[in-house]
């Protein structure tokens, strides 16, 4: 019903839209049984691996499974599991200069005010060390984003190399005074 509303919705005011901006919102929080936005982006994030195990190794008639190279692999598959549930998720989304350096977040969903970063540790990697310190610069360039509520930071290790988890459950803490969102680390082996 709604969708036929937005139809005719050259013959709607400004008001008659924002209210009805603000019932398909609501309508969209139903749908996910009382789960926020950003609780519905960390589920899928943390099943990511058994989520993909029917493409990288289990598929039908002994196809060979596919091959998660980089993290534009990881982006691709993640924006695929994202995407029917926010539609208006957005990739490679600049990010105002801070410094004169412009930034890209890799995923966005405006209307939550939640922003995705994306990292993937690869085999040649000694270990996770060097992925810390991008994510923390990455906290203070994401943070000019003025929308922002919740960043979530997802760290892929199909190869185990992180030494110590812990490091990036302290990401979730270390701007806790000087930053107004939350920041949310989820890393899956």
């Amino acid at each position: 019903m709604l969708s036929l509303l937005l139809q005719k919705a050259d013959s709607f005011d400004a008001i008659d839209l924002c209210l009805l901006e603000a019932i398909q919102m609501k309508a969209l929080e139903i749908k996910f049984i009382n789960q926020s936005a950003v609780d519905i982006v960390k589920n899928v994030l943390n099943s990511f691996n058994n989520s993909i195990k029917r493409i990288t190794s289990d598929r039908y008639g002994g196809k060979p499974g596919l091959i998660i190279e980089n993290e534009y692999d990881v982006q691709d598959i993640l924006f695929s599991m994202l995407k029917g549930l926010f539609n208006d998720l957005e990739r490679e989304d600049p990010i105002s200069k801070i410094a004169g350096k412009s930034s890209r977040i890799d995923m966005n969903i405006r209307s939550y005010g939640i922003m995705i970063e994306l990292k993937m540790i690869k085999q040649t990697d000694k270990d996770h060390k060097k992925y810390i310190e991008e994510l923390k610069l990455d906290i203070i360039n994401y943070s000019a984003w003025k929308e922002l509520k919740d960043l979530i930071l997802f760290t892929y290790d199909p190869y185990n190399k992180t030494t110590d988890d812990n490091h990036f459950k302290e990401l979730e803490q270390i701007f806790q005074n000087q930053i107004s969102f939350n920041i949310h680390s989820i890393l899956v082996k």
